[in-house]
């Protein structure tokens, strides 16, 4: 599942945008997937609150990372 795929990247990535973690998953990984369905994946883990989206004024985008709760589901 996509959600899986992208909780995975942003163990790696720690601290992301939607670009770089779509960059990361198509070069990287080599995942087939449209950019809707990233977004989607990224907006239900924002929802279920597995995934932190924060706001970077400074470059007027939104950065992602995991939640403090999904990193210690990870841990154990």
């Amino acid at each position: 599942m996509l959600e899986e795929v992208v909780i995975n990247a942003l163990r790696n990535l720690k601290l992301a945008t939607f670009e770089e973690i779509r960059k990361y998953l198509r070069e990287v990984r080599k995942e087939e997937f449209l950019d809707i369905e990233l977004r989607k994946a990224l907006a239900r883990l924002v929802r279920e609150g597995k995934v932190e989206k924060i706001p970077d004024p400074k470059r007027s985008k939104f950065l992602f990372r995991l939640s403090p709760s999904t990193l210690e589901d990870a841990g154990s």
